[in-house]
């Protein structure tokens, strides 16, 4: 896995998915990001999150193809809940886990935060999302017995 830090418009940047989290009760016109993508796919995204009742709530999102319209291939956005207490890796996680369901390689993660250390925290969390849990537990199968025991 590779990290690389981008600056500058993202409707020209390559890649499968741009992933942007949006707080509840948030203005979508504050977010320059958000706003610009919005904009270059002639207020697509605001509309759909309007169709299906998207308010930046916790677990909520929405998920765009862009059909060659702009750089990038999908634009997903994710509600982040009350902007006092969300956190950047939690988002990480959800947008890493949609792109590998989906076998998309190439990921942007907007910075949903100003803080110091946002950076670090969307770096922690999309390890963390990108991470596969393995069974710990092996069937084995005795020649006497038959019934099947697990090790964990």
């Amino acid at each position: 896995m590779q990290f690389d830090r981008f600056e500058g418009n993202l409707t020209t940047l390559n890649t499968d998915l741009v992933a942007l989290g949006v707080c509840e009760g948030s203005d979508w016109s504050e977010n320059a990001h958000l706003s610009a993508l919005n904009d270059a796919l002639d207020g697509l995204i605001k509309t759909v999150a309007d169709e299906e009742g998207f308010e930046g709530k916790d677990g909520q999102s929405i998920q765009l193809h862009t059909h060659g319209r702009i750089a990038p291939s999908r634009i997903n956005v994710y509600g982040l809940g009350n902007a006092k207490c969300f956190d950047p890796r939690v988002f990480a996680a959800r947008t890493i886990r949609t792109a590998r369901s989906k076998g998309l390689a190439d990921i942007a993660l907007v910075n949903p935060s100003e803080a110091a250390d946002a950076g670090a925290l969307l770096v922690e969390g999309a390890l963390k999302g990108h991470y596969t849990w393995h069974s710990l537990v092996e069937p084995r199968v005795l020649e006497s017995w038959p019934c099947w025991y697990y090790w964990r």
